[in-house]
Formats: C-alpha cells, sequence, structure tokens
C-alpha cells in the first residue's frame, strides 16, 4: 500500500466516523426528546380523572404495575448512570402517581 493510498484510506475513515457522530447526536436528542414528551401523554388521562371526578375505566392493578415497571428502569438507571432513561421514567413515574392517586381518590376498579 503506497502512502498516498493510506491518506485516502485514513480520510475515508474519519470521514465514516464523523458521520456515525452526527447520526448518534440526532439519535441523543430524538431520544431526549421522546422522554420529555412521551410521559406527557399521560397528562389527559390524570386530568380527565380529577376534571370529571370519575376513574370509570382505569385499572389500578394495571397502573400500579406499570408503576412498579417503572421503578425497576429507575434503578436500572440510576446503576447505568443512563440520562435519558432517568429522565423518562422519572417523568413516568410521577404522572403514573397522578393517575393512581386520582385512582384510589375516585374509586377506579382493580
Amino acid at each position: 500500500m503506497t502512502k498516498y493510498h493510506r491518506h485516502l484510506h485514513k480520510r475515508k475513515q474519519k470521514a465514516v466516523r464523523e458521520l456515525r457522530q452526527d447520526k448518534m447526536q440526532f439519535i441523543d436528542i430524538l431520544t431526549y426528546a421522546a422522554a420529555v414528551f412521551e410521559p406527557i401523554l399521560v397528562v389527559p388521562q390524570i386530568y380527565r380523572i380529577f376534571q370529571e371526578g370519575s376513574a370509570d375505566g382505569v385499572s389500578l392493578a394495571t397502573w400500579i404495575g406499570f408503576q412498579v415497571m417503572t421503578t425497576v428502569w429507575l434503578w436500572y438507571a440510576v446503576v447505568h448512570r443512563q440520562k435519558a432513561i432517568l429522565i423518562s421514567s422519572g417523568l413516568f413515574w410521577i404522572v403514573q402517581l397522578g393517575v393512581i392517586i386520582g385512582g384510589f381518590t375516585y374509586g377506579a376498579k382493580w
């Protein structure tokens, strides 16, 4: 392999690394956006429970199950220092707690 050929090969490798890095940055931004916006999708459920004063159609067993599983994800995120999972799971834990409190308050079914 000639010196010139090695130089071209290194330039190509550098360009590929930079492209991968750009893709990773986009995925990171998308992941953090999902970590914040996905738990917000539960807010209308909480609003409905407290606005109507009724938890008809809400299964406490399901939401408590979600809460337990989210606690496992929180633990995982802390142990592995995964910031996006910590944000997402932390926000989910909060909004799920709102549904559970509303469910207990307004007579959700098991």
